[in-house]
């Protein structure tokens, strides 16, 4: 038999624009190799997939001087 396919779990990402959208940006970098990135207002067009056990990191920055 094939191995099996590894166990996924999925999440929507959505990051708010507060007041200085244009100063906002984040990415997110998992384990697995899944990425993701953006500015602010931002919402998932479809939930993000890792496999489960997958560790991520978020970095988030405010370019505000």
């Amino acid at each position: 038999q094939p191995p099996s396919a590894p166990a996924i779990v999925s999440s929507a990402i959505t990051c708010s624009s507060g007041q200085w959208p244009g100063e906002v940006a984040w990415s997110l970098a998992c384990s697995d190799g899944t990425t993701l990135s953006g500015g602010a207002p931002y919402t998932s067009s479809s939930p993000i997939e890792v496999v489960l056990g997958s560790t991520c990191e978020l970095n988030m920055t405010d370019s505000c001087k």
